[in-house]
């Protein structure tokens, strides 16, 4: 009927009198219906994204499979939260020990579980193996080490392996 009644004003317009078709103007009540829902999906919108939160942040620090390590001139810490990660890193020391230089290593495991296999490799400039840890059990070792005159011998580089490592490994080197 709406279509009639402008094809109607049209056909006057375009052939007998010389006025405008008549323009419908919105309706009040449309108007502020359109509002409300703009109010509205404004709203939730400001609701919904304050409300959105990401994931718990760890009590540790640490997150699951990603190591966290630290290599200065003083101090290498190599921290891991493991969940059945099996890895193989390798770092050059940034440590540069002398003869007058002592060397304190300490290895905390905690939460070990499964029986995965993981080694820690100091290894020396020659390429050879100047210390060696095997993980089998939660464990906390420490030791101190007056390294030689024979700068050969002294550690440079570090490797990690491990076969579905589970639980926390904290190992330091720390030169004094």
């Amino acid at each position: 009927m709406k279509l009639i009644k402008w094809v109607t004003a049209y056909l006057r317009y375009a052939f007998g009198r010389r006025t405008c078709p008549p323009v419908r103007t919105p309706r009040r009540t449309s108007r502020r219906h359109g509002l409300w829902w703009g109010k509205f999906l404004l709203v939730t919108g400001i609701l919904v994204c304050w409300n959105c939160v990401g994931p718990e942040d760890p009590l540790d620090g640490l997150l699951d499979d990603l190591p966290a390590v630290v290599n200065t001139p003083d101090v290498f810490t190599f921290n891991l939260k493991g969940n059945k990660y099996s890895f193989e890193e390798k770092y050059t020391l940034s440590m540069k020990p002398d003869s007058n230089s002592v060397l304190k290593i300490s290895l905390i495991v905690q939460n070990w579980t499964g029986n995965d296999t993981t080694r820690i490799f100091l290894i020396n400039v020659i390429d050879s193996t100047y210390a060696w840890f095997q993980i089998t059990e939660n464990l906390i070792y420490t030791a101190i080490d007056s390294l030689s005159i024979d700068t050969k011998i002294h550690p440079r580089k570090i490797r990690f392996e491990g076969t579905n490592f589970s639980g926390t490994m904290l190992f330091t080197l720390v030169k004094d």
